[in-house]
């Protein structure tokens, strides 16, 4: 009985009405082999510049999308960033650290060391207390 309903639906011509859908468009994620050609100084400055983009992305969050004083008018077109781009930012700066602790045990230097230095040059890059 639906069959025939549905056959004779499709016959007259009419489409049955779908819900707009929604395109996702979303951005390409990075691979570790990406960083690869990197030296490690620079490693650790991408990283500090991934970490000050994701307090930049949780300030956002936390303010709807305001960046502005909180005693200026808001902005009613401000948009807050989407989860999406939280999960980029820390997905890159986790390959960049693997990619560094990989090098770091290739040269023999353990899992301590490597903790020490990684926080000496978080200081020296503006980040207190990481």
């Amino acid at each position: 009985m639906l069959a025939t309903r549905v056959k004779a639906f499709q016959a007259a011509g009419s489409r049955p009405q779908v819900r707009g859908a929604s395109v996702i468009v979303a951005a390409r994620p990075t691979k570790a082999t990406d960083f690869k050609g990197l030296d490690n100084a620079e490693l650790l400055q991408k990283v500090s510049e991934l970490k000050r983009e994701h307090l930049r992305l949780e300030y956002m969050q936390r303010t709807r999308g305001n960046t502005i004083n909180p005693g200026a008018e808001a902005n009613p077109e401000a948009i807050a960033p989407k989860p999406s781009e939280f999960k980029q930012v820390r997905r890159s700066i986790a390959q960049l650290l693997t990619l560094l602790r990989e090098r770091e045990s290739e040269a023999g230097i353990n899992r301590k060391e490597s903790r020490k230095l990684r926080k000496e040059a978080m200081v020296a890059g503006g980040f207190g207390r990481f």
